[in-house]
């Protein structure tokens, strides 16, 4: 396996342009339906391409988060830093929580950072009917994959995580800056109804793929203590 532990530029490369490319094609062609007045559910099934994209551009961001995706740090960076516009996650905020929870992984005396809420089996019977309740509601999939993924990406990642660094906050202030110029420079040029047609049920879908791929890791682990 050594050979894959090093970053190859040719690969990252075209991962970028296969990534990106289509990404950006795909929202040329779902704000033309809307302007040639298409049904929406032509936009809606152009979407859902886009939404896997999306996923794409996370994983990509993910990786920058680790410093993998290229070989330099500062080219991780910035990379980091744009991808986390698209997927409204800002780099060293969410890189933060991310490495914390790759520390402390499978270790239940260590849950609450970059976790689904998480409750061993005794714990569970221990818990007051109130807890029970939260905890039941919580993981209903409705919050988890309809509510969670907009309210994670478009409200949550909008604010620092508690207790972090100047680097934190002002990743996560640049970001803010970065999707509030976007969303004024749509406004401005589709519409803010065209843009929150393709941009809200996009993240949607992408944010519930991404839920679903997280859940079912997180809650692979032992639920018995």
């Amino acid at each position: 396996m050594t050979r894959f532990r090093k970053s190859d530029p040719g690969k990252a490369v075209w991962q970028l342009i296969n990534t990106f490319v289509p990404y950006f094609l795909l929202w040329y062609l779902m704000i033309r339906t809307i302007q040639l007045g298409y049904p929406y559910a032509v936009t809606l099934m152009l979407g859902l391409a886009a939404s896997a994209f999306l996923v794409r551009i996370f994983i990509v961001f993910h990786d920058c988060s680790h410093d993998s995706f290229f070989a330099g740090k500062r080219a991780n960076t910035i990379l980091g830093y744009v991808a986390g516009v698209f997927v409204f996650t800002p780099l060293e905020d969410w890189r933060h929580a991310h490495l914390h929870h790759h520390g402390t992984y499978a270790n239940l005396d260590a849950r609450g950072s970059g976790d689904i809420w998480l409750m061993t089996v005794s714990e569970y019977q221990q818990a007051s009917v109130w807890q029970r309740w939260l905890y039941r509601s919580y993981r209903n999939p409705f919050v988890l994959f309809v509510a969670g993924p907009l309210f994670h990406f478009g409200l949550r990642q909008r604010f620092p995580t508690w207790h972090t660094g100047r680097a934190e906050r002002r990743s996560v202030l640049v970001t803010d800056l970065a999707i509030v110029a976007i969303v004024l420079v749509a406004a401005s040029t589709i519409g803010w109804r065209t843009y929150l047609m393709i941009q809200l049920p996009v993240l949607w879908i992408a944010g519930a793929a991404g839920v679903w791929l997280f859940y079912v890791r997180i809650s692979s682990r032992a639920c018995t203590g």
